[in-house]
């Protein structure tokens, strides 16, 4: 669901919203395939997707424009929609990534230096279907989310994120759709029905009060526990089943994080005065940990193999089956500052 918004100082309202699925409709699970069905009335509008002239059936299964189909529809075509869209400001905010290395956890609770850093950051992975050429998932950056339509230096925005926050008391969090058990070419997806899980844990309160451990290097505060959630999931490295891949996989993609992020400290102190960079900078990987975790694990570029729990094994496997998959090693990190993709 893609929603967009604004807020004043008293509440928030949507301005529109729209279904954007990443995949065909063939791909689906049923459940989900069936509450699509119902929201598209006449009045929807479709994209990418083909239709038989003579009968005007729409043919979901097909991909032969793309794989990432597209509908929007109006907010009253959902059968519980809160109508009009107008509330008070959240008590919690989700930032969404779509970590293709499958180190990252489903859910971790931020706290506002590091809600700042990874809003600024703008972590995702694009995935096949989003741009012409992606057939495989990109690491990439983009400020804000949107680091090509910004006007002003994107820490000024994390920093107004930032004031509202503190001044109605909201949580952050930050959830991810990407890979679990390894790797792209190795591990899975994270379940839709997992994810939606995780969501309704935040919103309920339960996350919030679950025990959580810290993930090294990056120090986000992970939960042990969520209702309808396997606790190998919640925890990588355990689904991985693979300690010395997970972390060498681990220290490259906070490496990432640090070498994009250079970008926006030369100047961050004329935007937001030297004390806020430095605190919003505190909010990403230590650097202590990080240059020691290099010093320990071998690089990705070093590893001939994807990693995770299935292994060389199931990797072999799998190419014996379909073309080879892009190993871990060498998944791409697009230039800082290209687009993100929608990975919800």
């Amino acid at each position: 669901m893609n929603l967009e918004g604004a807020g004043n100082m008293d509440n928030f309202q949507l301005h529109h919203t729209g279904l954007h699925p990443k995949k065909v409709y063939r791909n689906m699970p049923v459940p989900l395939l069936y509450e699509l069905a119902l929201a598209h009335e006449f009045g929807a509008v479709l994209e990418n997707v083909m239709v038989k002239p003579e009968s005007r059936q729409v043919h979901y299964a097909s991909a032969a424009l793309t794989e990432n189909t597209r509908a929007s529809y109006p907010i009253n075509y959902i059968d519980n929609a809160r109508i009009p869209c107008k509330g008070p400001h959240p008590r919690n905010v989700v930032l969404l990534c779509c970590d293709a290395f499958g180190v990252l956890p489903p859910v971790s609770k931020l706290t506002l230096e590091q809600a700042m850093y990874h809003f600024i950051s703008g972590y995702t992975s694009k995935v096949a279907g989003t741009e012409m050429g992606i057939t495989e998932p990109e690491a990439t950056f983009s400020a804000c989310y949107g680091g090509a339509f910004l006007m002003w230096h994107p820490m000024k925005y994390a920093a107004m994120l930032a004031e509202r926050m503190e001044r109605h008391g909201t949580r952050a969090w930050l959830v991810n759709t990407g890979w679990t058990g390894g790797s792209y070419g190795v591990g899975r997806r994270m379940s839709l029905r997992h994810t939606r899980a995780i969501i309704d844990a935040i919103h309920s309160g339960e996350l919030g009060r679950t025990e959580t451990v810290t993930l090294p290097i990056f120090g986000l505060q992970v939960p042990v526990k969520c209702t309808g959630v396997p606790h190998d999931e919640l925890q990588p490295h355990e689904a991985w089943g693979d300690d010395e891949s997970y972390n060498s996989t681990l220290t490259h993609l906070a490496r990432l994080f640090v070498n994009s992020f250079k970008q926006y400290l030369e100047d961050a102190h004329e935007h937001v005065g030297s004390d806020l960079a430095e605190r919003i900078l505190t909010g990403g990987p230590s650097l202590e940990e990080l240059e020691g975790a290099e010093a320990r694990y071998a690089p990705l570029s070093a590893r001939a193999a994807p990693a995770g729990k299935r292994g060389a094994a199931a990797a072999a496997a799998a190419a014996a089956a379909k073309p080879a998959a892009k190993p871990a090693a060498v998944i791409a990190a697009a230039p800082a500052g290209a687009a993100a993709a929608e990975v919800n």
